[in-house]
């Protein structure tokens, strides 16, 4: 039986469409309460660190 590996482009594909979206939301930022803002920021530092990461593991195997 052979292991499932999750696709990592895809999930940068994912991660830049919530990426797009959070940028709508925090234009309404200022109607948001404190938690929805940490929320919203907590996704967005989720999201731009999983798109760095891949970014940075594709530069590392372009190197080698």
């Amino acid at each position: 039986m052979t292991d499932i590996q999750p696709n990592a482009r895809g999930k940068v594909q994912q991660a830049q469409k919530r990426l797009r979206r959070h940028l709508g939301q925090l234009k309404t930022a200022g109607n948001l309460t404190a938690g929805q803002r940490d929320l919203l920021f907590a996704e967005v530092l989720s999201d731009l660190t999983r798109i760095q990461l891949y970014r940075l593991g594709q530069s590392d195997g372009e190197e080698g």
